[in-house]
């Protein structure tokens, strides 16, 4: 099968409303042992592609550049949630580079009661050439590059370091130790990125969440014991 039809397939094997990178294409069309070569290569002839694809095919879109979808009779525009998610916060492998930061997530979490008008990401791919604005979005620099690993503890850390005034109240502390439980957020190493990437007001304000979070762990631990017995 010649890399065209490859393409097409790829392309035609995709959700109506999925966004299409062309990164993706690429990747799914590289050999297991690949070389720089090969991928410069692939990525001209993919792009060439591509733009013949979207002259021939009905229903074959571009969003903008390296962005396509496909339409049919139910679905005719592309799936902005979706395609956010692509390209500042989660790879197709599931791969973490981003998160939901500042007043969306404090909205979000209902520490305050007027949503953003764009919804605030923390991401590796910050520097990405894309309308903000179409997509309704505002894109910042994480303290540190994110991953799977860390990406809820630097979502938590950007959340104190915006809204300190959340852990004055005894039921916001509480709250956020819980938060923190379900996400497997651990105190030591929430301390550690505090330390090392935040100003000592974040680090203060770490330190000042931590008997919650212990009182709470403990909590935890019992019930999951009496669980177990039951």
């Amino acid at each position: 099968m010649s890399l065209s039809d490859k393409v097409s397939d790829y392309i035609g094997q995709q959700p109506a409303g999925f966004p299409i990178l062309a990164s993706d294409i690429v990747e799914e069309m590289l050999p297991v042992n690949h070389t720089e070569e090969d991928i410069k290569k692939t990525r001209q002839n993919v792009y060439v592609i591509v733009a013949r694809l979207l002259q021939k095919e009905e229903g074959f879109c571009r969003y903008t550049t390296g962005v396509y979808y496909r339409t049919d009779s139910h679905c005719k525009n592309i799936s902005m949630d979706i395609l956010i998610q692509r390209l500042f916060i989660k790879d197709l492998d599931g791969e973490v580079f981003g998160y939901i930061t500042g007043e969306s997530l404090a909205y979000q979490l209902g520490y305050i009661k007027e949503q953003p008008h764009k919804l605030q990401i923390a991401t590796n791919s910050w520097r990405k050439q894309i309308d903000e604005d179409q997509l309704g979005v505002e894109v910042s620099a994480p303290a540190v590059p994110v991953s799977s690993e860390n990406a809820e503890l630097l979502q938590l850390l950007d959340l104190l370091k915006w809204h300190p005034e959340i852990t004055n109240k005894e039921s916001n502390c509480r709250k956020l130790v819980t938060y923190a439980l379900q996400n497997d957020v651990d105190t030591i190493e929430l301390m550690s990125l505090a330390v090392q990437h935040y100003s000592q007001k974040v680090t203060l304000t770490v330190a000042k969440l931590t008997p919650y979070y212990l009182k709470a762990k403990q909590r935890y631990s019992l019930q999951g014991m009496v669980t177990e017995n039951s």
